[in-house]
């Protein structure tokens, strides 16, 4: 029969080591055979003990609290031989995390009762710390769900945990001031949405959506740095989607008071980022951009601007005089100084497209 002063002893000499929450779990678990496992706020698993792990390989594998697992746990299920037991680690008056126990002998169930509050008690302190780091509050069964649909599944196995109903729009949003009356005006104007916060962001799957505009509208509005995808209709592109709105918020933004990135606009900006080590290691150049940079250095013009927001406007001259604030003539006179400057047709299609790779690629090793 183990001691609950054995277990004080182990908690207060691991308490100031460097992985405390590891080594009380270790510890613990090892004197009284029991599996200990310590879950965050957002249902990551922070620490566990070997026969929590063997319990449970899946939630351990994955460093997250499984869809099962919980099921198990809040769920009152039963594991074989073994009685399980979750004590809430409260802070402030709410829950920062979690403290799982699983046990043989049901003869103990009021020895691992307290054991759970004195582990809850003596380390709420490393939890609430945790807890800090995470801007959303949800339900720890919602940041479960959330994270299947973003991080474990992104595929069509997902649909099956909840109502998911296309079409879909993705958006990235920085953890930034107001975050949080932004994603409560969202929920308060959709309540289909599916909300995922890691170290990126905070992410959101707007479902069943009717129309784009008003989503856009509202996280435009916010002034808050987002990222936001067009919409879509087949669930097994979230992945994409996620990958995409994470290379589009690494880039620095063209305008610093442009906050708002939408798919169309920023997508191209995004492939590129994935170019971007070979364009450095490589040293790769287009020489006649780097003649326009050099000349706009020596002279204070904007030709290698012009030139960016033509071909960026599909050759539109009018839509590049609106983007650029200046009269249609000032930009044709540009365009004609930096075509004899060049000696090239910057109107052909192959030409264009090489200039426009060459100038997103030499922004972006400039930026990241």
């Amino acid at each position: 029969m183990w001691k609950i002063e054995k277990c004080y002893k182990i908690i207060f000499e691991a308490i100031l080591e460097q992985e405390a929450l590891k080594k009380i779990c270790t510890e613990v678990g090892m004197y009284t055979n029991a599996g200990i496992a310590f879950i965050n706020v957002a249902g990551n698993l922070v620490a566990s003990s070997p026969v929590w792990r063997n319990c449970f390989p899946d939630s351990a594998e994955k460093k997250h609290l499984t869809l099962d697992t919980y099921n198990q746990y809040f769920g009152k299920k039963k594991l074989k031989d073994w009685s399980l037991q979750v004590t809430a680690v409260q802070a402030e008056s709410k829950s920062v995390g979690y403290v799982l126990i699983c046990f043989k002998n049901k003869e103990e169930e009021t020895e691992f009762e307290g054991l759970g509050s004195i582990l809850a008690q003596n380390l709420q302190h490393f939890f609430a710390q945790e807890s800090e780091q995470y801007k959303i509050r949800q339900p720890l069964r919602e940041h479960v769900l959330s994270w299947y649909v973003f991080e474990e599944v992104c595929s069509e196995r997902g649909r099956g945990l909840f109502e998911i109903e296309k079409p879909y729009i993705m958006a990235l949003i920085q953890r930034e001031n107001g975050v949080n009356e932004l994603v409560r005006e969202l929920y308060q104007a959709w309540k289909c949405i599916v909300i995922y916060e890691n170290l990126e962001g905070i992410y959101i799957l707007f479902y069943c959506i009717k129309k784009a505009e008003p989503v856009y509208k509202i996280l435009k509005d916010s002034q808050i740095l987002c990222s936001v995808s067009e919409p879509f209709e087949e669930f097994s592109m979230c992945s994409s989607k996620k990958d995409m709105l994470k290379r589009m918020s690494m880039l620095r933004s063209r305008e610093e008071q442009e906050k708002f990135r939408r798919e169309k606009e920023w997508s191209l900006w995004g492939i590129y980022t994935y170019t971007t080590s070979l364009f450095k290691k490589a040293g790769l150049k287009d020489y006649s951009v780097n003649r326009l940079i050099e000349e706009d250095e020596k002279n204070h013009t904007e030709l290698y601007q012009t030139l960016k927001t033509y071909l960026f406007c599909e050759n539109n001259v009018t839509e590049t005089a609106k983007m650029m604030h200046v009269h249609r003539n000032t930009l044709v006179y540009r365009l004609k100084k930096i075509s004899d400057m060049l000696q090239i047709d910057y109107n052909d299609y192959h030409v264009s497209r090489e200039l426009l790779a060459y100038i997103l690629m030499n922004d972006i090793s400039e930026r990241t």
